[in-house]
Parts: C-alpha cells; structure tokens; sequence
C-alpha cells in the first residue's frame, strides 16, 4: 500500500503493487467454491441414476450455479469491501487489497449471471426457479440478512440445501424427504462453525465485519453448542434414513452404511475441535479440502457405499 489520499471529501486508498488482472479476476470467481455445486449431483448418486441424460442435466446446473455463485461472490466482495479490509485474511481478496479495481465488478457481474441464464436455459422450468431463488436470496443476504443474528447462519444452510433440491429438479430425480434432513443439520452446523471462528479470530470488539453481524464475543460458546448440537442431529436423521425400508430396498448390503455414521460424527466432530482451538480456516470449505484427513473420510464413505450395494 503506497498511501492515503482524500478525494470528494472521502478517503481513497492508492495501491503500488504490479497487478496482475487475469489472475486477480479468477481469485474473484472463488472457484475453489465451485466445489459446494457438486452438491447438485448427490440426488442421482443416491437413487443411483448416473444415465447419460441426467447426468448431462446436472452438469448444466453445475455450470449455471457456479456462474451465479461466483457474481453473488462479487456483490458480496463489493458490499464488504470496506470492513474486508480490516480482516486479517479478507484483506487479501482482489478487491478489498486493490490488485482488481472495483471497476470491473459490474461487468463481471453482468457477463456471469449471462452464462448462468444461458446453461439453465436448457433445464427444466423448476430449475430456472430453484436458480432464481438462489441468486435472490445470495443478493438479499448480502445486502441485509448477513447482518441479522442467526438468520445469516439459516441461509448460508438453506444455500447448500438449494443446491441439492436444484440438482433433484435439474436432472429429474426426487429428492427425498431424509436427504434434506440430513443436509439442513449438517450445513447448519458448517454456518455455526464458519461464524464462531470468525468471532474466534476477529472479534467483533475490534471493528471490521464482525462488528456489523451482530454478534458479541460471549456468544460464542453459545455458538459452538447449537452447531455441534446441530451436527449430532444430522447424524441422528442420517442413521434414521439407513434404517429406513428405501434404503433396504435399493442396497445388497444396507447394514454396511451403518458405518457411514461413525466416519460423519468423527468428521463433524474433529471439525468442531479445530473450531475450538482456533484452528479451522474461516472457509469450512477450504478447510474441509487442504485437509487430509477429511478427505480420508470421504473416500472410507465412498468404499463403504460400494461395498453396500
């Protein structure tokens, strides 16, 4: 940062650093992100539905909420620009350092949610809806509802949860009742845990995002119990779903995903751990993927499903 200049009667700061804008825009994107859209293919692998067609529909969701996803990433990086800059991690992102100019958000706004219009163009009408919510709800939350006490917590959940009904609706597969269930505990839990070590390592006293989300440092233990409370009851409509007659009907071997119970409640509860010592990253997501560890467990869930069938 080479200074401060006043200018219109507002401060501006004035950045020396090379720019490289390329590089700078696809940070932008977050499209390590994209990751949360594979959500939109979970409908088919458990109705065991991997036809041609379907998966080609998914794949088309998969382009069009990534593309929304990463223009509602933009408007909420241009919102937030200010106290970004004032996080201790947040403050390297493209727009809140200066390596991007704030110019190029609009139009890399306009060109995204284009794409996204474009590949859901091609899905069915509930999906276009689904997608509609989305972008919406992402805009609304943005804007208002991140600053509103467990809301913002509800509707970081509901976005996953989204995800997986648009991917039912993108390629034609029911989304069951269970699914959703699980899914809803699960990603709340991930929202608490995602706030809490956000209040863990920039407390809300010292100014920055947090001092406008409305939550004080003594919540935070008050956090931590409804998000592991959360990840206990996901487990709990996971193995309620397992012992399910659906379940019986589609698997060879439906006593084997038993076994899926421990490896979640082990995962979800290690990340809560990390969560504690202050540990975990404030993106659950690049958390969940740096680490060894949890992908050990994704790949024992995915043996443990083989072997059931």
């Amino acid at each position: 940062m080479k200074g401060r200049i006043w200018k219109f009667g507002k401060e501006v700061v004035i950045f020396d650093q090379q720019r490289n804008l390329a590089k700078s825009a696809i940070a932008t994107l977050r499209p390590h992100h994209y990751i949360k859209n594979c959500l939109l293919f979970l409908p088919l692998l458990l109705a065991h539905s991997l036809d041609v067609a379907s998966l080609l529909h998914a794949g088309l969701g998969f382009i069009a909420f990534s593309a929304a996803a990463s223009a509602t990433y933009i408007i909420n990086d241009l919102v937030d620009i200010e106290a970004d800059r004032m996080h201790s991690e947040k403050r390297n992102r493209p727009f809140a350092s200066g390596s991007l100019p704030v110019k190029y958000g609009p139009i890399m706004i306009a060109v995204l949610f284009f794409v996204a219009a474009l590949a859901a163009l091609y899905l069915p009408p509930l999906f276009r809806v689904g997608l509609s919510g989305y972008i919406i709800l992402t805009t609304i939350y943005s804007f208002r509802l991140k600053r509103k006490v467990l809301v913002d917590v509800f509707m970081l959940a509901s976005f996953y949860t989204l995800r997986i009904i648009a991917g039912g609706w993108a390629s034609g597969v029911p989304v069951s009742n269970w699914l959703l269930g699980v899914s809803a505990f699960m990603f709340t839990s991930i929202a608490f845990a995602k706030r809490g070590i956000e209040l863990y390592k920039n407390p809300p006293e010292g100014g920055g995002l947090n001092s406008r989300r409305g939550y004080t440092q003594k919540d935070l233990p008050m956090i931590q119990q409804m998000g592991i409370a959360s990840a206990y009851s996901s487990v709990l409509m996971l193995a309620l779903y397992i012992g399910s007659e659906k379940v019986a009907q589609m698997y060879s071997h439906p006593n084997v995903l038993w076994l899926v119970c421990p490896v979640v409640l082990y995962w979800l509860l290690r990340f809560w751990l990390k969560a504690h010592r202050g540990l975990l990253h404030h993106d659950p997501l690049i958390d969940a993927v740096r680490d060894p560890v949890s992908l050990s467990c994704i790949l024992v869930i995915f043996v443990i499903a083989i072997v059931s069938i």
